[in-house]
């Protein structure tokens, strides 16, 4: 699980359910205490997007909701002073459940969808910096992906590798 991550959270919200439908809500202002940016990202099966973050002095944090599907979530430690430093962790999201994920400044986020399609929110706490976006190929970290024919693009697919890459997170 994620426990080990330093600064990783998984947030538990709360359903409310009735004739009309279902409301999600999370409460998230003990841990993200400004939003910037909200992405809403729709996805078809076996789409792999990641290993994305920003390097500093850009870096941001995210907090990841899957609201239709199913998506495997996975980050990777960049910060060289951290315990699990080029270790990577995951946890399934599905529409289903009533958790968000936190990930904090010096990690990268991806995910692999595994349902017909997905669609994923997250907030930033910080604007989107071309100069600072970076990627990781996600076929070069340590972590076993259930499926190997995934679909990427080609950023990620011509991403730098994890063994050349140098962090510029302490």
């Amino acid at each position: 699980m994620l426990d080990n991550f330093d600064g990783v959270k998984v947030v538990k919200g709360n359903s409310f359910v009735d004739h009309r439908g279902e409301l999600k809500k999370t409460i998230i202002g003990d841990i993200m205490l400004s939003v910037s940016e909200i992405l809403n990202v729709t996805s078809s099966k076996n789409v792999l997007r990641g290993m994305h973050f920003q390097e500093p002095p850009n870096a941001v944090s995210k907090l990841v909701q899957c609201t239709q599907g199913e998506i495997l979530d996975v980050i990777l430690d960049l910060r060289k002073s951290s315990e699990t430093y080029l270790k990577s962790g995951s946890i399934q999201l599905t529409e289903k459940d009533d958790i968000s994920l936190f990930i904090p400044e010096g990690f990268a986020h991806g995910y692999l969808v595994l349902s017909d399609s997905a669609k994923v929110i997250y907030l930033q706490s910080g604007k989107y910096n071309s100069e600072s976006d970076f990627s990781i190929n996600p076929e070069s970290i340590n972590f076993k992906w259930p499926i190997k024919n995934f679909l990427v693009s080609e950023k990620d697919k011509n991403a730098v590798s994890l063994s050349n890459y140098s962090t510029k997170f302490e």
